[in-house]
């Protein structure tokens, strides 16, 4: 009898380890590679302007896959030595699918930085992480920027971008140089995400498993967890005065995420701006006015020269 039951004891738990591991592979593979850069190359408006732009790449110091960006000029400048702004585009973007931030702050005479997020158009760094190793790539921009200028540098970035700017902030590179950061609608955390996702799929396995199972695989194949990819966490002591652009009507990124990333950051340089009414990502179509104002007015409040010891 004991014998019977040891043996199935036994075969319970490799059932439960096998299961575990291969509902993890499946998670992290759901998860870790949301997109390709075939996906979402060579789409996306042109610039507007008239602008110089000059397309270069720079090596990742992280994993050595190339960077490529848009360097895009103010009106009338012809030089790398001015304030600059780092645009950072969200999931399933591109470069290009940003330009109209880019066209709003070279009209502001800053110099702006567009970029290929890993996996997407020409970037070709394998796997999506929710900004973990994304901020990689932004952490070598603003090191790029600031061996250029050094004026001041600021930070844009929406949805799975608004992450990637948050979370580079926690770089001693990034706080060091950054003298503002906007996030429209940002992802507040790789799990919340996830979980999010998942329970809109109203899945018949409990997502608490699928959350433990993928956390599993993910922490073994890259190194980190999801509870790792936390804004809310990595942002609470940053020193740079962060502007939060979100909608209650979105349905892509939940409107408490935004919340939860400005009520996450303890200091008092900080901003937030709701509406109502706006889609994921279309605040700008609707309230186009107010976000230039809100923008212009946070700026010219905590960048010039509020900020000890950095650039204006």
């Amino acid at each position: 009898m004991k014998k019977a039951i040891v043996i199935i004891i036994s075969s319970l738990l490799v059932f439960t380890v096998v299961s575990t591991a291969v509902t993890g592979v499946i998670m992290f593979d759901k998860t870790s590679q949301l997109v390709t850069n075939e996906q979402t190359v060579g789409y996306g408006k042109e610039f507007p302007g008239k602008n110089k732009i000059e397309k270069s790449s720079i090596t990742s110091s992280f994993d050595d896959h190339h960077i490529p960006f848009d360097y895009i000029y103010a009106k009338d400048i012809d030089s790398m030595d001015n304030k600059t702004v780092i645009i950072v585009h969200g999931l399933s973007g591109n470069r290009h699918t940003v330009n109209h931030m880019a066209a709003f702050f070279t009209e502001h005479g800053y110099n702006v930085i567009a970029y290929d997020q890993r996996s997407h158009g020409e970037n070709t760094a394998e796997y999506t992480t929710y900004g973990y190793y994304e901020r990689e790539d932004l952490a070598d921009l603003v090191s790029f920027v600031r061996e250029k200028t050094g004026k001041a540098i600021g930070l844009w970035g929406w949805s799975y971008g608004g992450i990637t700017v948050g979370l580079s902030l926690d770089k001693k590179v990034v706080s060091e140089n950054v003298s503002f950061a906007v996030m429209e609608s940002p992802v507040s955390s790789m799990e919340g995400i996830i979980k999010y996702e998942l329970e809109k799929m109203d899945t018949a396995v409990p997502v608490s498993y699928l959350l433990f199972a993928g956390n599993i695989v993910n922490k073994i194949k890259l190194g980190f967890t999801y509870g790792d990819a936390d804004l809310t966490k990595q942002i609470a002591d940053t020193e740079v005065p962060v502007l939060i652009i979100n909608t209650k009507a979105d349905q892509i990124v939940p409107y408490p995420m935004g919340t939860d990333v400005f009520d996450a950051i303890r200091g008092e340089n900080k901003e937030i701006m709701t509406v109502d009414d706006s889609k994921h990502t279309e605040i700008w179509d609707d309230h186009r006015e107010e976000y230039k104002e809100k923008i212009e007015n946070f700026i010219e409040r905590f960048a010039h020269p509020k900020r000890k010891g950095l650039p204006v």
